[in-house]
């Protein structure tokens, strides 16, 4: 089965073979097929993970954070928290 690549994706393919990078025009076309595919599998992954932690943030699970400032906030919680226990720690020792 032969895929026809768009021209932006011709265009890199002769790119890779014009510096060297392949052997062939075509092996540069195989090349550019595999990256692409690389590219489409890496995409779903972030894009099944975006979903996973959307519909945990839907249960209620996480934080939501909608500035800077709620992060700064978020950030000085946890190291608040961290402190806390590292003080407990050390007294209990």
């Amino acid at each position: 089965m032969d895929i026809e690549l768009t021209e932006e994706q011709a265009a890199f393919a002769r790119e890779i073979y014009a510096h060297g990078r392949a052997q062939s025009l075509a092996e540069a076309t195989d090349l550019v097929r595999s990256k692409w595919a690389e590219y489409q599998i890496k995409r779903a992954e972030l894009v099944a993970t975006i979903e996973a932690a959307d519909a945990s943030l839907d249960r209620g699970e996480g934080t939501r954070i909608h500035s800077e400032q709620e992060l700064h906030e978020f950030f000085q919680s946890i190291h608040n928290r961290g402190t806390g226990r590292l003080n407990s720690t050390a007294k209990a020792s």
